[in-house]
């Protein structure tokens, strides 16, 4: 269905209320009916069903705000929640800061970071099934060439293929991961103190080094560099910038075999495939001239 189908059907199951769409993700699209958030998936409920889990174990546990959703399943199914206080930011109102604000606030994620991380991962798995939070993992190579064999040859797909596989396979002990916290997915309050994050859909248990990746981007390269810092002195673990670039490289394949498992997507969101080939085409760039040295 479309936005505005489902902003339909949401009016007609709750006439009395102000429907608003507020964004839309690749796997879900998210309305605000007064207090409450709607997230509706666009392919499955699975991760709506872990996530719920999830922040039920999570509540209390976390000195910021996050959800706590449960689902709704029937014609229409989706997850909801009552709305965290805060609002939203950027790159630009965190850039317009003053420097302690910012260190503040660089603080404040490094820290959300570090509790997130120092969960025993016993007692998660105690709560939610291991099954649950493992990591997405790569489909079979000759899956993968079968859907790209029109843009990419054979040898392209498996360099590619192979330096994915090898950048994953380097794991220190697993953490409890949120692995997609960016401005999109937490609030502040009006001192641009973190108050809330949310959208825990993608967490999982791996490196924490994942918990960096969305912030490894040259607009974030400030606020990036404060937030190690602090997570380090925090945590005494050291994070590898180069290990952090190769897994945001490696990230591209994972998009574009999210568009393959779920080839409707590829015509809703056309933009972002031809995005992520572009970005596989500068990755074996940079690969074949590594191996020319």
């Amino acid at each position: 269905m479309t936005i505005s189908e489902l902003k339909e059907r949401l009016q007609h199951q709750f006439p009395d209320a102000c429907v608003q769409c507020i964004g839309e993700g690749w796997s879900s699209i998210a309305f605000c009916v007064n207090d409450k958030i709607i997230r509706i998936p666009k392919v499955n409920i699975e991760q709506y069903k872990k996530e719920v889990k999830l922040l039920d174990f999570l509540q209390g546990k976390l000195s910021v705000q996050i959800p706590h959703p449960y689902l709704v399943e029937g014609e229409l199914t989706y997850a909801i929640h009552t709305k965290i206080t805060g609002k939203s930011w950027s790159i630009k109102t965190y850039n317009a800061l003053s420097e302690q604000v910012q260190n503040d606030f660089c603080y404040e994620i490094a820290n959300f970071f570090y509790e997130l991380h120092q969960i025993p991962v016993s007692d998660i798995i105690d709560a939610i099934p291991e099954k649950d939070l493992k990591s997405y993992s790569l489909c079979p190579r000759e899956v993968m060439y079968s859907d790209l064999k029109s843009i990419f040859s054979e040898s392209d797909v498996n360099k590619i293929y192979d330096f994915c596989y090898d950048t994953y396979s380097l794991k220190t002990d697993p953490v409890l991961l949120h692995k997609d916290f960016w401005e999109a997915n937490s609030l502040v309050d009006d001192h641009h103190h973190l108050m809330g994050v949310f959208d825990f859909a993608n967490a999982c248990l791996g490196d924490r080094a994942w918990d960096f990746r969305t912030l490894y981007h040259p607009q974030y390269l400030s606020l990036l560099e404060k937030v190690i810092s602090f997570y380090e002195k925090l945590s005494d673990f050291k994070i590898d910038l180069h290990y952090l670039e190769a897994l945001d490289k490696a990230d591209s394949l994972f998009c574009v075999q999210y568009f393959i498992e779920n080839p409707e997507m590829k015509k809703k969101m056309p933009n972002q495939w031809q995005k992520q080939i572009l970005r596989m085409r500068q990755i074996l760039k940079e690969l074949n001239s590594l191996n020319l040295k």
